[in-house]
């Protein structure tokens, strides 16, 4: 039997240590309640190009004693949150898939009338012990999944231990509810992936790459509260999964994209406050900004590594000072690095995970009937912020530092609204003027960026009180670097002049 095209699997994915099942077992919601236990072991099928792979789709047959189900699912997910289209098929004993039926699923436009258009074969199994259970609460019913097992490829293995949350029955918010009781006693993660992309990292063990914003696309009727939802779902995906990069590689690029979707978030929050006004978005954007700083030190050092030292480093590859500069600063970045991924690991920042994903999804902002359209909100916020950050880069080149700085922080707010609703603009006119707008402000930003890390490197020197020699080479290179500020100052002005006279695209 073939489950309906229209039917959709929604779950909240959580992570776990397999050292930690015993001590979840044990919490009180689940000590001594009647788990149904069984072994499952799904084989997934692509092409030797991973042809599904690419266009989002799964192909398995997953096999329970007897039972072979094939299953076919399309689409993606968010941090924790797996929204996909699912269509299911008893194959009668079979183990091998059967593609007369998936005609009616994504994958049947890539078969030809034979059903042989690609070549399928297993790429890798799923081997889990799961285990079930249904739980009422208040009126709600909730299907909690412990899958706790091995994803295998060839001779490569690796453990997976995850807890899957689904609604039956009843309000959501029972899922999100039950996800923080839990992970209040036992420390939970978001789930970021899917057991298949396990098992395609396995195939092929490519590092993790930052991941970099995604816009949801808009229609200018879509409710403002579902719009603004989309767009906290997006900067949500991209922080998450930016810090299981920066756990997994260390990579300086993971931890400026998780802290560009922490300052689109951040930013969504001020600018659309008006949509997501409730009790709770005070303690988060305080949480927010707690875990941006977080990530500021080690980012900035970064920067400072990747840009002015580097540049001095090319110029006079053998100075002795630059070198004993690089190594200060070296160490001075590994220990960033590790305060961030222990705060990473910490309970408080499991925690607001947790919480961020249930305000958005089941916030009092998001009960909302009616109102208006993110066409009629964002033409106002947008309106707003444009006249204050015109006003504010008025004779910018006679602003100081924290002046510059604070037209900074408005350039960028408008700048993530302005991303955000791009999708509305529509016909050659206002595609003109969007491309016109956002090309100002991209450069205003950049070199306001430029100066404002001049500022910064005002305090460098100061920073190595015991070491002479490397206190000497931070003082050459901002001394350096501050000759290039008027230049880029003369830049921001004109950008800032070339912003002032774009016209809105959004009206």
């Amino acid at each position: 039997m073939t489950t309906p095209p229209h039917e959709r699997e929604i779950e909240l994915k959580l992570e776990l240590d397999p050292a930690e099942v015993d001590r979840l077992l044990a919490h009180p919601i689940l000590a001594d309640q009647p788990f149904k236990v069984v072994p499952l072991v799904s084989t997934y099928y692509d092409t030797p190009g991973f042809d599904l792979r690419e266009r989002d789709l799964t192909l398995r047959v997953r096999t329970e004693g007897e039972q072979r189900v094939q299953t076919v699912k399309a689409g993606g997910s968010g941090a924790g949150l797996f929204d996909r289209g699912e269509w299911e098929r008893d194959l009668d004993g079979a183990d091998e898939p059967d593609l007369s039926a998936v005609a009616e699923t994504p994958l049947g436009p890539l078969l030809d009338e034979a059903g042989r258009k690609f070549q399928l074969a297993p790429v890798f199994r799923v081997r889990v012990e799961r285990r079930t259970l249904l739980l009422e609460r208040s009126g709600s019913a909730v299907e909690l999944v412990l899958d706790r097992g091995t994803v295998e490829a060839g001779e490569r293995s690796t453990p997976l231990c995850e807890v899957e949350l689904e609604l039956k029955k009843g309000d959501p918010a029972a899922v999100f509810a039950l996800a923080q009781e839990l992970g209040s006693e036992v420390p939970l993660h978001l789930g970021l992936l899917a057991k298949s992309a396990r098992g395609y990292a396995l195939v092929d063990p490519r590092p993790a790459k930052p991941v970099k914003a995604k816009d949801p696309v808009l229609n200018p009727a879509d409710p403002a509260v579902a719009a603004v939802q989309a767009f906290a779902r997006a900067c949500l995906a991209q922080i998450a999964a930016n810090e299981r990069v920066i756990v997994e590689t260390r990579a300086p690029e993971g931890v400026h994209q998780m802290r560009v979707g922490l300052r689109r978030l951040r930013a969504m929050l001020t600018v659309f406050k008006d949509v997501v006004a409730d009790g709770e978005l005070e303690r988060l954007k305080g949480d927010l900004r707690a875990l941006g700083l977080a990530l500021g030190e080690a980012r900035d050092l970064d920067v400072l590594i990747e840009g002015a030292l580097a540049d001095a480093h090319r110029r006079k590859p053998e100075s002795r000072t630059l070198q004993a500069l690089s190594s200060a600063i070296e160490r001075r970045r590994d220990a960033a690095y590790g305060r961030m991924l222990a705060n990473f690991a910490s309970p408080p920042h499991r925690a607001l995970m947790l919480r961020l994903v249930t305000w958005i999804e089941t916030g009092a902002w998001t009960r909302t009937e009616g109102g208006p359209t993110i066409a009629e909100v964002a033409t106002n916020v947008l309106d707003r912020r444009f006249k204050r950050v015109r006003r504010r880069a008025k004779d910018l080149a006679d602003l100081d530092p924290e002046a510059r700085h604070e037209v900074r922080i408005e350039a960028k707010k408008l700048r993530y609204a302005a991303s955000f609703v791009a999708s509305l603009a529509t016909g050659e006119k206002a595609l003109k003027r969007q491309a016109k707008f956002l090309k100002a402000i991209e450069r205003l930003q950049e070199h306001l960026g430029a100066l404002n890390d001049i500022a910064t490197l005002e305090h460098l020197e100061a920073s190595f009180p015991d070491d002479p020699t490397a206190r000497k080479a931070a003082r050459r290179l901002v001394k350096r670097q501050k000759k290039g500020e008027e230049k880029e100052l003369a830049c921001a002005a004109e950008a800032a002049e070339a912003l002032a006279e774009a016209k809105p695209f959004w009206r």
